[in-house]
């Protein structure tokens, strides 16, 4: 894991997922925009770590968000959250892949119910998605 100056996690760059900006390689990550505990607000779950496994769960209990710059880290442990996957993760042929979840729980993305598998372009992963679950 490398810090930049500005203290954002990078990651070496996984292929065409990744691209340059002002010489810093982008690199796909979960980020925490709201937590009760305020402070957990922007830490992140870079995309390449969580596909160790194929098929990398969203839950309670995981991915492991770490603040920029730090190797400590702790899954997202809020209540609001099911302890049952709510989506998946994959990479398959290089290109990252969400996953509705087999346990029903009802997610968002960018505020449209998400029941079917949706392949992520590189230009979601610069702009961005919101991840809901409820």
């Amino acid at each position: 894991m490398i810090t930049d100056d500005s203290s954002t996690l990078t990651f070496p760059p996984a292929g065409e997922l990744t691209g340059a900006v002002g010489g810093l390689a982008l690199v796909p990550a979960l980020t925490i925009v709201w937590h009760p505990d305020l402070d957990r607000v922007g830490e992140v779950a870079p995309l390449m770590a969580l596909l160790e496994d194929d098929g990398a769960p969203l839950s309670r209990d995981q991915p492991i968000f770490h603040s920029p710059g730090s190797s400590d880290g702790q899954s997202i442990d809020h209540w609001g959250m099911s302890r049952k996957p709510a989506i998946e993760v994959s990479a398959p042929r290089g290109a990252f892949e969400l996953r509705p979840s087999s346990a029903g729980i009802r997610v968002e993305v960018d505020g449209v119910p998400f029941d079917k598998t949706r392949r992520l372009s590189p230009d979601d992963l610069r702009r961005g998605l919101i991840l809901r679950s409820s």
